[in-house]
């Protein structure tokens, strides 16, 4: 898990350990209102 206080990073981090967790992009994105295409994105960074 990242530790910081950048709002951003807290976000994507966040976005990333949620589907880890899920275990589904597709239900995490339902959970958290973000599409597949910006979890992509924050996947790539």
């Amino acid at each position: 898990m990242i530790h910081t206080n950048n709002p951003i990073i807290k976000l994507k981090a966040g976005l990333l350990n949620l589907d880890q967790e899920l275990g589904s992009i597709s239900k995490t994105g339902k959970d958290i209102g973000a599409s597949r295409d910006t979890f992509y994105r924050y996947q790539a960074c």
